[in-house]
């Protein structure tokens, strides 16, 4: 996807565009091209450990500014109740989805090309700042702005509570906070301790009259770099401490960059438009490729839940015909595990404290569906009899009818819901 100056020259028309990065283990960066976080659960780090269900927002952006000829020039952009500030997004000439989310600012005759990636597999986000023209050496200060909270949940005034900085190591830092722990270190700057707290943060697209979405975020100081026309400047922020040298970094990114490539190779499918191939692409945000008992697949984002449904019903699109059989095998018996501990009658999703929670009478039908269309793309094979016997037992489940669900199945083999209040 490319967007030029006139697709986001002004903040609601830069806020209305996002985009996201992730690393195929449940890990995600997820924000606006301008950079203004306009839900709960954006964020340029967002994990979910290993075990639980809820991600969690660590870092939430970073407040970038440039110092040159005794000016100062703040790219970030943030909405509070009644204003819009910084207002970096007049800075932002253009900006470039693929192979990963970069931005082109141009302040003058300074050029600064930022883009976000995220490692295959590795729970950090890369942020690289590139000095493409400029007359001389400039300045820039970089402050990384921590949430430490559930990314369905804000942090109001009262709950603020206490952070601090526990490692510091030239231009690396780690903070703890709300019983989490993340890093931020940058290739290159020496490190300022000045913390702030950046209060009444609204995030318009979650804002209703009764719960409005209003945010406090903590920052412990800055980076200051001086850089000139073609350095690079590299920032690594982590839920664990991360060394890499250089030559690693270019290796991670030279890694990412051609995964776009890869994945459309994998995916063996025609995708001839631009549009095309960014579907393909993302398709991979929704697999979380760990060997975790929940299920791999997400219902999408920002809501980032285990649905059912939504689940089986993609399931041949995303799984089938990119050429992902093995997430598809393990979703269908991750759910058909979950049916049998529930006599056989399919939850609508899984809760963050991972009780079942049954809302449709549908869902054990579209595992049917999504059983038959991976017997039928892999083969009838004696290592899937386990998935078919399941589609056996929770059709017979719906024949026999189903008391908790309210649903009788006729002698015409239509179902029905027999309740009053459906």
């Amino acid at each position: 996807m490319y967007l030029g100056k006139a697709d986001v020259n002004t903040y609601d028309k830069g806020a209305g565009r996002e985009f996201l990065v992730s690393n195929g283990r449940g890990s995600y960066g997820f924000s606006t091209v301008i950079g203004a976080n306009t839900r709960r659960e954006h964020g340029l780090l967002v994990v979910r450990p290993e075990g639980e269900t809820r991600h969690s927002v660590l870092v939430s952006k970073i407040e970038e500014t440039i110092f040159h000829e005794k000016k100062k020039y703040q790219l970030s952009t943030n909405r509070y109740k009644d204003l819009v500030y910084p207002d970096g997004y007049r800075y932002l000439q253009e900006y470039q989805g693929n192979p990963f989310p970069s931005m082109l600012f141009v302040i003058h005759s300074i050029l600064l090309k930022k883009s976000i990636f995220m490692p295959q597999g590795k729970a950090c986000t890369i942020v690289k700042y590139e000095l493409l023209a400029a007359p001389e050496k400039i300045r820039i200060d970089l402050r990384p702005l921590f949430a430490h909270r559930i990314n369905s949940e804000v942090c109001p005034e009262a709950a603020k509570g206490e952070f601090e900085i526990v490692s510091k190591d030239g231009s690396s830092i780690g903070v703890e906070g709300k019983g989490h722990r993340s890093y931020f270190s940058a290739t290159s700057g020496t490190w300022n301790s000045k913390p702030l707290w950046y209060e009444n943060l609204i995030y318009e697209q979650d804002d209703i009259t009764e719960a409005p979405s209003v945010d406090h975020l903590w920052s412990p100081g800055h980076i200051s770099s001086e850089i000139s026309e073609g350095d690079v400047l590299y920032v690594i922020l982590s839920d664990e401490p991360v060394t890499m040298t250089m030559d690693e970094i270019l290796s991670t990114e030279k890694e990412c960059s051609g995964r776009f490539e890869n994945i459309l190779e994998q995916a063996n499918l025609p995708a001839l438009s631009s549009a095309e191939q960014d579907m393909i692409a993302a398709s991979y945000h929704l697999i979380d490729d760990r060997d975790d008992p929940v299920s791999p697949v997400y219902t999408g984002y920002p809501s980032v839940e285990f649905k059912a449904r939504d689940t089986f019903v993609s399931l041949p699109g995303l799984t089938l015909a990119t050429g992902r059989e093995k997430i598809a095998e393990r979703a269908l018996r991750i759910w058909a595990d979950i049916c049998g501990n529930n006599d056989w009658i399919m939850p609508e999703r899984i809760a963050p404290d991972r009780n079942c929670i049954f809302e449709a009478a549908d869902n054990g039908l579209w595992f049917v569906y999504a059983a038959d269309k991976f017997v039928k793309h892999v083969g009838m094979k004696e290592e899937h009899a386990d998935i078919r016997s399941a589609a056996r037992k929770i059709t017979d489940r719906y024949i026999s009818g189903i008391d908790r669900l309210d649903l009788v199945c006729g002698d015409n083999m239509l179902l029905a819901v027999n309740s009053d209040d459906p």
